[in-house]
């Protein structure tokens, strides 16, 4: 009787001790590695920009590739009311913004919240709160764009397999400046050159 009850207490701590190690991965870890395996990625969604009173609405669509341990990504922004797009490139020489229909091109420096790497420094600094919700993943946090100093918070929506949903950028006063809503979200696709 009492062996049963020893082999009885000694299979409790073990499935107790076994359910301890095993607990589900945190969506910072499974995150974390999406990004690691990441070899490109696209997305296209819809932006709104505030500024005082006016609504910019622009159509967005990020191609991003991993080639020879660079950061290549072409972002178009199609400014729907002024019937105009402005490119951003990131190649071997920089990044540069070019406005084809003003023949303007120039090189710029800046992180832009629709860059996948962005939201992940995001995702991962201290300042990041994560919660599940019914929809997926819900990342509130502080942030500083320096290229933007009115951007002062940041909400972003992530499905179970780590795919951006939508965004919302906040002013210190909690005033609405930036939203964007992704339609398409595709990781690891061959992006054209």
């Amino acid at each position: 009787m009492k062996a049963k009850l020893i082999a009885g207490i000694s299979a409790l701590v073990l499935v107790v001790l076994l359910l301890l190690m095993w607990k589900p991965q945190s969506f910072e870890d499974r995150f974390d590695d999406v990004m690691q395996d990441l070899t490109s990625y696209e997305l296209e969604g819809d932006m709104e920009i505030t500024k005082g009173e006016d609504i910019k609405s622009f159509a967005l669509s990020v191609a991003y590739q991993k080639k020879e341990k660079q950061d290549l990504f072409r972002v178009s922004l199609y400014d729907k009311e002024l019937n105009q797009e402005q490119t951003i490139i990131r190649n071997q020489d920089g990044v540069f913004v070019a406005t084809p229909s003003l023949n303007q091109v120039f090189q710029f420096e800046g992180d832009w919240p629709y860059l996948l790497q962005s939201m992940a420094e995001i995702v991962n600094s201290e300042k990041a709160e994560i919660s599940e919700e019914k929809e997926g993943y819900l990342v509130k946090s502080e942030v500083d764009y320096p290229n933007n100093p009115t951007f002062a918070k940041q909400e972003m929506m992530f499905d179970e397999e780590g795919k951006i949903k939508w965004i919302q950028i906040f002013d210190k006063d909690n005033s609405t400046q930036m939203k964007l809503v992704f339609h398409t979200c595709t990781y690891n696709k061959k992006v054209k050159d």
